[in-house]
């Protein structure tokens, strides 16, 4: 089954945010939406002592549709572009991949939780947002800056 792909960066520059969208879209093709940019750092801390204060957020929908199961081999390509843009041995960029359907808007993640369906090759999946209606539903584990309003008109939009 095709969905959207869909991906987050969070960054603390221009240059670094710049530099991640020039290999994702290498890789993946032309992007058809951005996000607003937002502050990060406002919801929580957690990236702060790996990639500095003052993060920023933002997704891109690509052009291009994938294959639903493409989605752990998406997650270990990310992988390897936040590594290729270490700088001594911490991440200067973070990446989300995801997919985006008329139902639902899904994150790939390689960290375990109750609410993660594991895919396979160390990833799983988190719900992040179901769409009925034309309204975007968070659950108990949605991320608090994913239950922004400006996110999820972004994500109606987009998909």
């Amino acid at each position: 089954m095709q969905a959207k792909l869909i991906c987050g960066i969070i960054f603390p520059n221009k240059e670094l945010h710049d530099k991640a969208v020039k290999l994702l879209t290498e890789i993946y093709g032309e992007i058809d939406k951005e996000s607003p940019e937002y502050s990060f750092t406002e919801f929580t801390k957690y990236y702060e002592q790996e990639m500095g204060k003052e993060l920023k957020r933002k997704f891109l929908v690509f052009k291009r549709l994938i294959e639903m199961e493409q989605l752990p081999d998406i997650k270990l390509k990310t992988i390897e572009i936040e590594k290729q843009m270490s700088k001594e041995g911490k991440r200067t960029v973070n990446l989300d991949p995801g997919y985006l359907t008329e139902n639902q808007f899904v994150l790939a993640s390689v960290k375990t939780s109750p609410n993660k369906i594991y895919l396979a090759k160390g990833v799983s999946a988190q719900l992040i947002l179901q769409i009925s209606n034309n309204k975007c539903l968070e659950n108990i584990r949605t991320f608090p800056d994913l239950k922004q309003e400006i996110i999820k008109e972004f994500i109606l939009e987009a998909r």
